[in-house]
């Protein structure tokens, strides 16, 4: 093959491995987590975690306690509650599940304790809508029971106690301890620990 034919092919068969070389590298530059942007209303965004608690705002949610004791109903509109997702109850609390195969998706009952079975230790949260079973219920997200769910939504009276209803946002906080941050305005900092945390809205 002459000389100037072979720079050609050799030219030509680089180029084409270079184009093919880049695809396999760009899928590895992709992002992982679902909204890494700043939350536009001034919170926190999906891959941050709570500062602190007792305001009712994403950065600083409200409690359980908060919402058992009346605190978060006197907030104007939604507000946001952080809890342990630790079981469900089908139409009334005194049908409360707390295992890990627990089947109603209508609503999940949040705790400040993550081992949690006691009802009169949490609130319940009212799934209303298909987008919200799916996003926040246990038998949709087996992988949530125990664990640390941030939720956004109304306080009201649901299933005869203080609750939360009409939910308009909320993501799962895999692996987060609520005792790691405080409720002391003074010891608020932003905790670093990296999570992959899904948003809904």
């Amino acid at each position: 093959m002459p000389q100037g034919v072979q720079c050609l092919y050799r030219g030509r068969i680089g180029r084409i491995a270079l184009f093919c070389l880049s695809f396999l590298l760009l899928p590895s530059c992709e992002k992982i987590s679902f909204d890494e942007d700043e939350a536009e209303d001034g919170g926190v965004s999906a891959n941050e975690l709570p500062q602190g608690t007792g305001l009712g705002s994403e950065a600083y949610p409200f409690t359980v306690k908060d919402v058992q004791d009346g605190t978060a109903a006197q907030k104007d509109g939604s507000v946001w509650v952080i809890g342990y997702a630790v079981g469900a109850a089908y139409r009334t609390l005194s049908a409360a599940d707390f295992s890990d195969s627990v089947s109603s998706a209508s609503n999940i009952l949040l705790s400040g304790d993550s081992l949690c079975t006691d009802v009169s230790s949490t609130i319940p949260v009212e799934l209303s809508s298909s987008k919200w079973k799916a996003a926040l219920s246990l038998p949709a997200n087996r992988r949530g029971y125990r664990q640390c769910v941030l939720v956004q939504a109304s306080p009201g009276t649901y299933l005869k106690t203080n609750g939360l209803r009409s939910v308009s946002a909320g993501r799962w906080l895999y692996g987060f301890d609520i005792s790691s941050i405080s409720s002391e305005p003074e010891e608020w900092e932003l905790d670093t620990l990296i999570l992959q945390a899904p948003q809904w809205r």
